[in-house]
This record gives C-alpha cells, structure tokens and sequence, in this order.
C-alpha cells in the first residue's frame, strides 16, 4: 500500500462531509472503525464506511478549508490516524464532474469516441432495450465498444444491459462508468456477472472527463499545426 494518496475534494464530499479514500490507500479493516482525522492543527474522530469515506461532518470541512476542488495528499500516519495535506485549490475535473448530468457524461463519452475516429452513438437500441453509448470502427459494423453511464440508481441493471450486449456482440469491449465514491460498489455488482469479467472495465466519470479534455486538446493543436 502506498504511503500517502491523493484526492480532489467533490461537490458531495463537502456538502454532505466525508473524505473519500482512493482504492490504492484504502483498507477494508476500518469499516465500522473511529478514525482519527488530522487537518494542520485540526482534528476530529470520523467513521469510516464500506464505500470507502470518513465522515467528519461538513463543519470540519468548512473550518479546515476543505471546500469543492481543493486538492490534498492523505497519508495514514498510523493504523485509523489520518492525515490531510492540502496541496491546491479549484479547477479539478472532479468538482466539474459533480455539476454534469447523465445526458451530459454520455454525450462526452460520444464525443470522446468521435474525437478517437469511432463512429459513436447514443441510446442504441437492441431489443426492448437501449445501450447509452456505442462506438464502431465501421457505420454499419457491430460496435467494438459499449458505454453504461451509471450516477446513483441501479448498478446490477447497467451490468446486466452489458452482459446482454456481450452476447450479442461477443468482441464488444464493456465499460461501466460511475462516479469515484461508486467504483468499489460496481466492482462488488460485477462480481455477480462473471461471464462478462475479461471483457469489462468500471472507470470513473473523473477519468473520461480527463480523457475527453486531452483528447480535445489534441486534435485542436494537430489542427493548429495543420497535422
């Protein structure tokens, strides 16, 4: 486990008051457990819960400056002892993703997928279902990716519209996109379906937002040096 992880301060986290703990510093033994919570000469006993946050209260929150885009490094200094280094304020991809909508992710997933030279559609019937976004390399060809876009709601409902589509399209690469607090509860829904395991990635809103920036900055600058 590494020493010390960090993590953007979300609209959620500091509303409600938690602090969200990255999977690679997380330790499933504190669930349940009073954590010792240290922000420069602040501290407070939070508990930890199975989606990986220590709830402090939003008036710790406020009071240490943990406030929607402050970026920090947290390190356990010792067993349930956590500590709190903020590092940078405002513009994080995390704080925007907490203003998107549904329809706003899955239409930056289509235009992610046109940006990489897919051909990309949205709400893609299949049956009495539909699929919230397919990219494929061909018009008329079988997609070769397919997108749920889950915030909140039914996890195992979105895995089961993507075990379907595996049948029907067996090389079909699956992804399920959730928010960062929601990727170890999709992981644990996943574990339900291993049949479609080798084909799917659970990746974080943050991430394709982060994707879909870096590749809009690309093809502007390719187009800027006319490439």
């Amino acid at each position: 486990m590494p020493e010390a992880a960090r993590w953007t301060v979300a609209k959620s986290g500091a509303e409600y008051g938690f602090i969200y703990i990255p999977s690679a510093l997380w330790d499933p033994g504190v669930v349940g457990q009073t954590i010792d919570v240290i922000c420069g000469e602040n501290r407070i006993a939070g508990r930890a819960d199975r989606k990986q946050r220590i709830w402090v209260g939003k008036q710790f929150m406020e009071r240490v400056g943990l406030t929607p885009g402050t970026l920090v490094e947290l390190a356990w200094r010792r067993p349930r002892e956590l500590v709190i280094r903020i590092i940078g304020r405002g513009g994080a991809p995390e704080a925007i993703v907490e203003e998107l909508t549904y329809n706003q992710v899955r239409d930056i997933i289509r235009e992610l997928g046109e940006l990489k030279g897919r051909y990309a559609e949205v709400e893609c019937p299949i049956d009495n279902r539909r699929l919230d976004v397919v990219w494929k390399e061909l018009p008329g060809g079988s997609p070769s990716e397919v997108f749920e876009v889950q915030i909140g709601g039914n996890l195992f409902g979105a895995l089961v519209k993507l075990r379907y589509a595996r049948a029907l399209w067996p090389g079909a690469k699956l992804f399920l996109v959730v928010r960062e607090e929601d990727i170890e509860g999709a992981k644990g829904e996943a574990r339900r379906l291993p049949e479609i395991a080798s084909a799917l990635q659970i990746i974080s809103c943050e991430d394709v937002v982060k994707l879909h920036k870096l590749w809009k900055q690309v093809r502007e600058l390719e187009t800027r040096c006319g490439l």
